[in-house]
C-alpha cells in the first residue's frame, strides 16, 4: 500500500503541475463568467485536470497516512466546487461544446 500511496501522490503532483502549465499565465484561483476557456495541453482530456490531480495526491496520502474521511471529505470539496464551476462556465456555449468532448475529471473515451 505504501508505494501504491506514493505513486499517487506523485502522479497527482505531475498532474496538477501539467494543468497548471498547460494554463500558463492564464491561470489564477478566480473565477468569473469571462473565464477564457482553454482546450489544450491537459484540458483536452478533462475539464479539471487540476483537481484530479488534487484527488489523487488525498488518495494517495490516505494510503499513507491519512484517515480515508479525509479523502471522502477532499473529493466532496473538489466536486462540489467543480460543479459550482461548470454552472458558472456553462452559460458559454464555447464551453458548452467543450464539455461535449471533455469528461469532468476523468478522459471521455474517444469514438
Amino acid at each position: 500500500m505504501i508505494y501504491l500511496g506514493l505513486l499517487l501522490v506523485v502522479l497527482g503532483f505531475a498532474i496538477r503541475l501539467y494543468a497548471i502549465r498547460s494554463l500558463g499565465k492564464k491561470f489564477s484561483l478566480a473565477l468569473n463568467e469571462q473565464t477564457i476557456i482553454v482546450t489544450k495541453g491537459a484540458y483536452k482530456y478533462v475539464r479539471y485536470p487540476s483537481y484530479t490531480g488534487s484527488i489523487l495526491v488525498i488518495a494517495g496520502l490516505s494510503l499513507l497516512c491519512v484517515p480515508l474521511a479525509i479523502s471522502y471529505l477532499a473529493f466532496a470539496f473538489f466536486l462540489a466546487r467543480a460543479i459550482n464551476e461548470e454552472k458558472i462556465l456553462g452559460k458559454n456555449p464555447d464551453y458548452r461544446e467543450y464539455q461535449k468532448t471533455t469528461g469532468m475529471f476523468l478522459p471521455k473515451r474517444r469514438k
